[in-house]
């Protein structure tokens, strides 16, 4: 398993931040802990999905093999001009 750490990644402005770097994964889960909703990217920014406001989970799976070659970078970011987020947290198998 590979994890975020255990201190919570947190959002500082509009800039994305990386949540979990350099995870040779299959199956990803992001939490957010925190009360402000965000996005995610796990193919370096070019596409963003919505993590609502916590607590909430997601869980991403089916990498193949060929993928779980290449290392999985997790970006996070926050709503334009919103609240930072708080709280998130990431571990991958």
């Amino acid at each position: 398993m590979h994890s975020s750490r255990q201190s919570a990644v947190s959002t500082s402005g509009d800039d994305a931040v990386v949540l979990m770097s350099s995870a040779y994964v299959s199956q990803i889960t992001i939490l957010n802990e925190g009360t402000a909703p965000g996005f995610f990217s796990i193919d370096g920014g070019s596409n963003w999905c919505r993590i609502p406001a916590g607590p909430v989970s997601i869980t991403i799976g089916g990498r193949n093999e060929r993928q779980q070659r290449d290392p999985l970078t997790i970006h996070v970011k926050r709503v334009a001009g919103g609240t930072d987020m708080s709280g998130l947290y990431a571990f991958g198998w």
